[in-house]
């Protein structure tokens, strides 16, 4: 399906800027650990005339507080990977509503919440969107509920439901490529 492949195209970029923020990240946080054994020989160096023990106490310190300062760089780097990667995804759905690859979606989605549903079943889609579909199933409806785009279906009997809303996709896109983003991340 043609939104497989703009999603596809969507999680390709963000798992490239996510790997060169990820690169990015890990190189301030080596540069930092490298800071950390240096200060940690300088305070060796210093603390000579001291024991053993508080040597060691002052170096573990040291590099404790600097293990913290490099996971908070990791931390935010992967913040700003999530949050670059949902407003991609967010632009991609006015871009995705601008294509005549969109028509060809809302069809399919029609096409499978009949197939579902029932072909008495309920189809709730944007005002705008009605001129988009050729065929028109009798029960189209205007979408009381503020959607982004795509379709809302409900069986006849109001029993069962079929959210192909773009955003209600989105989400479920969204966490897709959170577990993923998470899976690749070992700090």
């Amino acid at each position: 399906m043609g939104l497989e492949k703009i999603f596809d195209q969507i999680k390709k970029e963000t798992d490239l800027r996510i790997k060169n923020i990820l690169d990015e990240a890990q190189s301030k946080a080596d540069q930092i650990l490298k800071e950390a054994d240096v200060s940690a020989q300088n305070i060796t160096k210093k603390a000579k005339v001291d024991t053993d023990a508080e040597i060691e106490n002052k170096s573990a310190m040291e590099k404790a507080r600097l293990k913290i300062e490099s996971e908070a760089v990791v931390k935010r780097a992967i913040d700003s990977a999530f949050n670059q990667s949902i407003s991609l995804l967010r632009s991609s759905i006015k871009e995705i509503r601008s294509t005549d690859l969109y028509d060809k979606l809302l069809k399919n989605m029609v096409d499978s919440a009949l197939k579902s549903l029932g072909e008495d079943a309920k189809i709730y889609v944007l005002k705008e969107d009605i001129p988009r579909l050729q065929k028109k199933p009798k029960q189209l409806k205007v979408s009381p509920k503020k959607m982004e785009g795509g379709i809302y279906a409900e069986s006849a009997d109001g029993k069962k439901s079929l959210d192909l809303s773009l955003e209600n996709l989105l989400r479920e896109l969204n966490d897709e490529i959170s577990e993923e983003v998470l899976s690749k991340i070992k700090v």
